[in-house]
């Protein structure tokens, strides 16, 4: 009876056993279950989102413009840019123009001005000029002759018909007058004040001149005969001058 007894316990104990694991692993199957199922519901969620954003991009897609219209509004945009461009070109240029207008006005201005107020300037081809009778330094007569618009007298001076013109008219003769010429700058180069050459069949250096006697710097002229002589003097001296305005300047 005891062996029997013990037995039914160890049965009993050995089937208590059994149903806890039977439970253990019920519950965790369930919790094992539960999670998966969220993890499967997590992956339908997100396959869901993946499909949406799928189909916007495949919309966007669509909307996105065709080869051809691409090169369409490359075409057109190059085609403006060169417009641009263009008239960007066209106004400066207008604006050039427009500039050397005015500045041809104003000088025709100041050029009318020398005809109707101040006396004694002639014409000959393109260049006005007149003999200034009273005595200045190199420096003052060079400042008159650019408050008139001009310089110094060379260009004129190298016209053979200009320099007969002037003796017939009586404005130049046998005393000095500053002209524009003179080797401030280096000594011994001598330069005119528009930037030409001396014409010796008219005009040339007297015997011996110039010979830089006593800084002289600055070139006078005088007549002799139909030549036009010149002498290094010094710019401090003073001396009557000839100024010149070329009315083709702009």
């Amino acid at each position: 009876m005891r062996q029997i007894a013990e037995l039914q316990n160890a049965d009993l104990t050995q089937s208590e056993s059994l149903q806890r694991e039977i439970r253990e692993r019920t519950r965790a199957f369930v919790s094992f279950d539960n999670s998966t199922q969220n993890k499967i519901d997590h992956l339908n969620t997100s396959q869901y989102t993946m499909k949406s954003q799928l189909v916007r991009l495949q919309s966007n897609v669509n909307q996105l413009p065709t080869q051809h219209q691409i090169e369409q509004v490359n075409t057109a945009q190059s085609t403006m840019i060169s417009t641009v461009e263009n008239q960007q070109r066209l106004t400066t240029s207008l604006t050039s123009t427009m500039q050397s207008v005015q500045n041809t006005i104003n000088y025709l201005t100041a050029v009318s001005k020398l005809y109707t107020t101040a006396n004694g300037w002639r014409r000959f081809g393109s260049l006005l000029y007149k003999k200034f009778g009273d005595s200045a330094t190199e420096q003052a007569a060079s400042s008159t002759c650019s408050s008139h618009g001009g310089r110094l007298a060379a260009k004129v001076l190298r016209d053979a018909e200009a320099v007969r013109t002037m003796i017939r008219n009586g404005d130049v003769g046998p005393s000095a007058m500053w002209i524009g010429l003179d080797d401030k700058r280096t000594e011994g180069v001598w330069r005119s004040s528009d930037g030409g050459r001396i014409n010796p069949a008219v005009t040339r250096w007297n015997r011996g001149e110039p010979n830089n006697s006593g800084n002289e710097d600055c070139a006078a002229a005088w007549l002799k005969g139909n030549i036009l002589l010149l002498n290094d003097a010094p710019c401090s001296t003073s001396f009557a001058f000839l100024c010149e305005v070329d009315v083709t300047q702009t």
